[in-house]
């Protein structure tokens, strides 16, 4: 027995003389149709503590997990990307000639634009055999090649549109002194070395361009900063 209330029905509870009259249609309807005899509170919850256990049994058994990830993709994980670099191996120094820095191409087996992708491949193997590198012939599947900048411009078809990036990165950090500190502690170039401090501005709490905030005047600006004391045990403040 399904009971539709109006759109427009009120779903509050009735007071006065609509109470004592209020329908109640479903009980109705089981007491004639279905009676059944009621069961004891006890009996009750001797019934609900099974199907309560089986349920909490199940929940157990079924944690919650991630959705799997789309096709062509493993599960990936921070320590895969973990690996030894010796520091012999870290660059410290800009590479001379500038040209001269290492570049890795990777050519994949199916490239999104094939066209751009056999311009890429020619100009690749050009260059490996011209350094002597056998016939200069790449494997036809995916694979990596160690090249250098310079290669660049060979590696690019004829009327390449190339966007540079010329943005500089503003400076930022400041090196100041305590004021106060390091008095008494021994020679000048000590006490000098006791106050120093390396502050690094993050970003104006204002609504400011962080370029244009640093070459503004200091009075009335508010930065989110990092400092650091600089001293013979390096501390974080």
């Amino acid at each position: 027995l399904l009971f539709t209330p109006p759109i427009h029905a009120s779903y509050s509870p009735l007071r006065g003389r609509g109470a004592a009259h209020a329908p109640r249609l479903h009980h109705l309807h089981r007491r004639r149709h279905r009676p059944r005899p009621r069961a004891r509170r006890r009996d009750r919850a001797a019934l609900r503590a099974p199907f309560c256990a089986a349920a909490a049994l199940s929940l157990r058994k079924s944690p919650r997990t991630s959705p799997p990830p789309p096709p062509g993709i493993g599960e990936l994980s921070t320590e895969r990307f973990r690996y030894a670099l010796p520091a012999s191996l870290i660059a410290s120094h800009p590479a001379e000639p500038r040209g001269s820095s290492r570049l890795l191409l990777h050519l994949p087996a199916r490239a999104a634009a094939p066209r751009l992708a056999d311009e890429v491949r020619g100009g690749a193997e050009r260059r490996v055999a011209g350094r002597g590198g056998g016939g200069g012939l790449l494997p036809s599947g995916g694979c990596a090649v160690d090249l250098a900048f310079a290669d660049l411009p060979a590696l690019l078809p004829r009327g390449a549109h190339l966007v540079f990036n010329q943005s500089r990165v503003f400076a930022a950090r400041v090196h100041a002194s305590l004021l106060g500190a390091g008095a008494g502690r021994g020679t000048p170039a000590e006490e000098a070395a006791a106050r120093a401090v390396e502050v690094l501005f993050l970003a104006p709490l204002s609504h400011a361009d962080p370029s244009g905030a640093l070459s503004s005047p200091a009075p009335g600006q508010l930065w989110r900063a990092m400092a650091r004391e600089v001293a013979e045990r390096e501390a974080e403040v």
